[in-house]
Order: C-alpha cells, then sequence, then structure tokens
C-alpha cells in the first residue's frame, strides 16, 4: 500500500504502479511510540510516491495497532525477536522503492523529512543523511543520551558532501544492497554503523543535509540508559572481532594496551568530540550539555566497560541465514 501526499495533507490511497521510495519501519515492543511514528509519516507534505512498510517483531500491542488503525501501512510479521539488522534486511526484501529509507518506532519524521531526502537522491547521491533532534528534552537522562549519541548530527550542522567521515541516520539507493550486501544481521546495536563504514570505504556520494530531521525519543530512566551504553560498547567491540570495525584491535587477552584504550582514550575522544561538536556547530546547546554531564560522562564510561568485558571473550560470529527468522506478511 503506497501514501500519496498532498500539500499539508495525507492521501491515502491503492497504489498499482511502482512507488519512489520504501520507508521502513524498524519495531520492537512499540506501542507506546508506534502511534507517534506512522502519524509522523501519514504527514508528510511531498508528491513523492512512497510505502510505508512496518516489520515488527514484538510481543505486546504494536502488530494490532498498525494492523488496525493503519490500513494503508504494510505489516510485515516476524515470529520470533529480530535483532535491527534482521529487521532491516526484511524489510529491504520486501521494499519496492528505488530509494530505501528507515524510521525507528521510537523516531519521529519532520514533514518535509522524505522530499528533503529524495531531492538529495535526486541530485545523485547514493546516500542521504541528516540531523537528529530531542524529541523528549524535558529530561536529563534523555539530554545525556541525545548529546551522547547525536553528537555528530546536530541541527545547525552545514550542509556537507562526506568524505572518509561515517554518519548515521540515512536513507539508500536501492541498488546498494546488492553492491555491498545486507546488515549485519547479529548485531543488537552499530548494524548501521557497519553498512555505513563499507559506503565509505568505496568512496559513494554521501549527502549530510540539516533540512532532513528526525526526532528520536530518548531514553528517560539512567538504568536504561546504562544498560543501553553498556550494549553499544559491547557490540561495537564485537564489530571489531568480526572485522567491519577498526577501533579496536581485541586480542581476548587482558593486556594494558586494550586497558588504556577501552577506558582511556575511548572515553576521552567520545566526551572531546561530543564537547567540541557543541561548541563548533550549536552552541546552544551547551546549557544541556552541562545540566547532563555528569550522566553523559556515565553513560560514555558504562560504553566503555561493556567494550572492555567483549574484548576479552572469544571472537563470536553468526551465519546471517542461520539467524533469519520465519515471517508473514500482512497487507
Amino acid at each position: 500500500m503506497t501514501i500519496l501526499q498532498g500539500q499539508n495533507a495525507a492521501q491515502r490511497s491503492s497504489q498499482t504502479g511502482s512507488v519512489d521510495a520504501s520507508v521502513i519501519v524498524l519495531s520492537y515492543n512499540s506501542q507506546k511510540t508506534i502511534r507517534a511514528s506512522l502519524n509522523s509519516l501519514a504527514a508528510q507534505q511531498t508528491s513523492v510516491r512512497f510505502e510505508v512498510i512496518v516489520v515488527d517483531s514484538s510481543a505486546d500491542a504494536t502488530a494490532t495497532i498498525v494492523s488496525q488503525e493503519y490500513p494503508w501501512v504494510r505489516l510485515v510479521r516476524l515470529t520470533r525477536r529480530a535483532l535491527p539488522g534482521e529487521t532491516r534486511n526484511v524489510g529491504v526484501e520486501h521494499a519496492k522503492g528505488k530509494v530505501i529509507a528507515f524510521l525507528a518506532s521510537d523516531c519521529v519524521a519532520a514533514p518535509d523529512w522524505l522530499s528533503n531526502r529524495m531531492e538529495g537522491h535526486g541530485e545523485g547521491f547514493a546516500a542521504v543523511g541528516g540531523v537528529i533532534t530531542n524529541a523528549n528534552p524535558g529530561n536529563l537522562i534523555g539530554w545525556a543520551n541525545y548529546l551522547m549519541e547525536y553528537a555528530f548530527c546536530l541541527p545547525n550542522r552545514p550542509r556537507e558532501v562526506m568524505k572518509g567521515k561515517l554518519i548515521h541516520n540515512l536513507s539508500y539507493r536501492s541498488d546498494l544492497f546488492s553492491r555491498y550486501g545486507s546488515f549485519p544481521p547479529d548485531l543488537p546495536l552499530g548494524e548501521d554503523t557497519v553498512f555505513n563504514r563499507r559506503l565509505m570505504l568505496g568512496d559513494e556520494l554521501v549527502l549530510f543535509d540539516p533540512r532532513v530531521r528526525t526526532g528520536h525519543i530518548n531514553p528517560s530512566s539512567l538504568r536504561h540508559l546504562l544498560e543501553h551504553h553498556h550494549g553499544h560498547g559491547k557490540y561495537f567491540m564485537r564489530a571489531c572481532w568480526d572485522g567491519e570495525l577498526a577501533y579496536f584491535q581485541p586480542t581476548g587477552k587482558l593486556e594494558l594496551p586494550i586497558l588504556w584504550k577501552t577506558l582511556v582514550s575511548y572515553p576521552w575522544m567520545r566526551i572531546k568530540n561530543c564537547v567540541k561538536f557543541i561548541f563548533k556547530q550549536n552552541r546552544s546547546l551547551v546549557g544541556p550539555l552541562i545540566y547532563c554531564f555528569p550522566v553523559l560522562v556515565l553513560g560514555i564510561y558504562s560504553a566503555a566497560w561493556g567494550a572492555l568485558v567483549e574484548a576479552l571473550q572469544p571472537p563470536k560470529k553468526h551465519p546471517a541465514e542461520a539467524t533469519r527468522p520465519r515471517r508473514r506478511a500482512v497487507a
């Protein structure tokens, strides 16, 4: 089912021809946030023909909400929990568009989110990224998570053709997946970092456009934040074990070089980059940075500890096909 949009109004209708873009919504236990995500897509102000595909492996009421309240959405229901990379890959398999964009179910798209992406692709860019905004700015923990994760894509960062740099929040020309493979299915976090690095190493044209704005609903409890970033560090190290990322060179042994890099060099680099990008690109965020700085540092060290723990484990490599869940599509 494709959504045809008019200016300031969503017009939903059946689409018998091709679509220009596919928007894949990644969903797991999203009953509290899925409506906001899908409503933001229904409100897109664009003439682009696009479809919305929700790939869901929830144990809650998400699938029921989507199927009953959003009949214009294609729902792909997975029969067991799928990690983000698997979820993305299943969405790509079902997508019909020449451009594929992803929206997490805890994110909302600005009204011109898709039209600005398509404009960049129309200029010849293989992938287009943009700004992440803080969708729950009234929470200290949310600010810490936001500034830790998205310091590289703050509002006010200028338009830039990316060379030798990694960015996230990308939409992709669909042919890239036949050339660069799929997202790693066994990483609970960081699967897009791995794929985007392949594009960087392949010298693909990637655009950062600050008009592409995505709002992220951040963790609001300290426990959730620490668990989340411990996982980030752990799976960042696992990608280094697998050779997909190169920042760490783990050996499985408790040695001074890995202790120094995980507990000193890595957290210092992240803190320094966070402060540098805020002062360089958006000084209006200096106040929130000061407000949440102790929690931000705690979260970064949680990631560092997760990385160290994983560095001392033997490498884990899982075949992609063995972890692919069975699925059934719901129109």
